[in-house]
């Protein structure tokens, strides 16, 4: 989504002050991507509508990425953890801060933060379109040699935190979620 910072707004608008600190995190770890389109010469030279929609800071697939990675307990998705397709389909990539935590309090805190806004109903989307075997399916097939960095040693342990995870996700949202569209 980098790319498209001059295309559409990636990014929520900010105020002088966090602009300020957001230029000084730029140039102090220089992380920043190249936008130019030199950098990028197979992309389109004018992007799909769709793209820009879907990759507009407030979009509902840009919400429903940053549900997606509260529910695995992840690092936020900058701009440079999201790709976009040519149809709009947005990609989160970058899982690589994937905190351990003992216990699911970060999903009950999210639960009262949001309240009955909008974003309810889409934490109560992915409760309903994820499973188990969705969990299982997308980590069984990492290599062993990447089982030995972290908290799991094996697939099996970290598709039982992910299911835990999952289930009190689908318990709290569902069941509110429910509760919010009937009254």
């Amino acid at each position: 989504l980098y790319y498209l910072t001059d295309q559409c707004e990636v990014l929520p608008p900010f105020h002088r002050m966090e602009l300020a600190l957001v230029k000084k995190f730029e140039r102090l770890l220089d992380k920043r991507c190249p936008i130019g389109r030199d950098a990028y010469p197979d992309f389109p030279t004018e992007a799909p509508t769709a793209a820009l929609r879907a990759a507009q800071w407030n979009s509902e697939q840009r919400s429903l990425v940053h549900c997606f990675r509260a529910l695995l307990y992840c690092s936020y998705g900058h701009v440079s953890n999201c790709l976009v397709d040519v149809e709009g389909k947005l990609w989160s990539i970058d899982h690589e801060k994937l905190i351990y935590t003992p216990n699911t309090d970060d999903i009950h805190m999210l639960d009262e933060l949001i309240g009955n806004h909008p974003l309810r109903n889409l934490c109560a989307q992915l409760a309903a379109g994820l499973t188990t075997e969705d969990i299982e399916q997308s980590l069984s097939d990492i290599p062993n040699r990447f089982w030995d960095t972290g908290k799991f040693q094996q697939p099996r342990t970290a598709i039982e935190y992910f299911s835990r995870r999952l289930e009190v996700w689908q318990r709290t949202f569902t069941e509110r979620g429910e509760l919010a569209n009937a009254v």
